[in-house]
């Protein structure tokens, strides 16, 4: 939801007039343009702009009528994952043709377009054929990861209904499905971001229609988005999992990460009960994440990624996790060292979240040590000191403070 006053004024104080939807009756109120649409204006053309736009009347009714108006809709029921228990970390799979046995693991997670690949080519006709070929334990819990790059979503949004893509998932036994993200990009009109929210939700009824659990993805860019994700959560207490992704900005910025977590507190709180975020590619924030929520889970494919290298994770006291090369004979499997990596990797994780308030401390102390000046019995103190913290570094636990 926008706000209602509009951002671009133009020097006479009438958005309308650079605005490619408001007239001087409506644009006061802007409730029927869902939003400031002044760029649409101002910097696009229309002839190669990919955006949902009135400036392009012909693909915006088009995109209106497959998705049944911009306005947001009743949600659906949407069917929770059933009987489905996570544990903290899951290793994202990226494919399996490097083992030989079946993977002993209780819950496994796999890109969902990995699969529809195979779906749309013919293969895994039945559950029993999907986890010989994939080489899951039958008594694992298998959760499928929608993020995928936007080629990836607008052919599944295309071909869905054609090859009864959903329906064909569920034939499979999936416990549970994060919703395609379909992105919300910042720099696009509002009702743009419209258009992506009623086709994920669109997907989402269509998944749970099969009889697929469903994970909302919490794509949002404004406090207007996050209140309809407390509305969706508030009015179908059911759905426990929510599920965001950390692989790309917020992976690397470590300031965009923060805040995707604040955010998702925050929704905890605006919710008024537990939710158990799903957070895929976010291992670096454990720690922030066992402090403020019940329960919890990280997915990625650290663990896979190192194994198909032929790296073994090693891990410190205190969390921090390094690699060195594994040596396997001419072809053994990987089966044994990603088993390995899984389990130092989980080690390092929980870690992490033991020894974070040390650093946290060690990291104010470091701050607030005044320059070394004085006496020479103040820089002897102030040297151990520093000799000090870098000891507690590698042992937390040494930390006199």
């Amino acid at each position: 939801m926008m706000s209602n006053v509009c951002s671009d004024l133009d020097t006479n104080g009438l958005p309308w007039q650079k605005c490619a939807f408001c007239s001087p009756e409506i644009c006061p109120v802007q409730k029927s343009c869902w939003g400031c649409n002044s760029k649409c204006r101002i910097t696009c053309n229309p002839k190669t702009c990919q955006w949902t736009c009135p400036e392009k009347p012909q693909e915006f009714f088009r995109r209106w009528t497959e998705v049944g108006g911009y306005d947001t809709p009743p949600t659906p029921y949407l069917l929770p994952p059933t009987s489905l228990e996570l544990p903290n970390y899951i290793p994202l799979i990226q494919h399996f043709y490097s083992f030989k046995n079946p993977l002993q693991i209780s819950v496994a997670a796999v890109n969902t377009f990995d699969i529809l690949r195979k779906l749309q080519k013919g293969g895994y006709a039945t559950r029993e054929e999907f986890l010989s070929s994939s080489k899951l334990n039958p008594n694992t819990a298998l959760l499928l990861i929608s993020v995928a790059k936007d080629s990836l979503l607008e052919l599944y949004w295309s071909n869905r209904k054609v090859d009864r893509l959903p329906e064909k998932l569920a034939q499979l036994g999936i416990q549970g499905i994060t919703i395609p993200n379909f992105s919300y990009f910042s720099d696009a009109p509002p009702v743009h971001i419209r258009w992506n929210y009623r086709r994920l939700m669109i997907i989402a009824d269509e998944f749970s229609q099969a009889g697929i659990g469903i994970i909302p993805h919490l794509n949002a860019l404004s406090d207007g988005d996050w209140m309809g994700w407390q509305k969706l959560l508030q009015e179908q207490p059911h759905l426990k999992f929510v599920a965001k992704e950390f692989q790309t900005g917020a992976r690397r910025n470590s300031t965009i990460g923060k805040k995707a977590i604040d955010e998702l507190i925050r929704l905890q709180d605006m919710v008024g009960r537990s939710i158990h975020p799903i957070v895929i590619g976010g291992a670096r924030y454990w720690y922030r994440l066992s402090q403020r929520f019940a329960s919890f889970t990280v997915i990625d494919s650290t663990p896979f990624m190192k194994s198909i290298n032929r790296q073994r994770i090693h891990s410190t006291p205190n969390g921090s996790i390094g690699s060195e090369r594994a040596y396997l004979a001419k072809g053994e499997p990987i089966d044994n060292l990603w088993s390995e990596n899984i389990r130092e990797y989980q080690k390092a994780l929980q870690a992490r979240g033991k020894h974070h308030f040390n650093k946290s401390v060690i990291l104010d102390q470091i701050s607030n040590m005044p320059f070394v000046s004085g006496s020479l019995q103040q820089v002897s103190s102030r040297i151990h000191n520093i000799t000090t913290i870098k000891s507690a570094l590698q042992e937390p636990s040494a930390l006199p403070f």
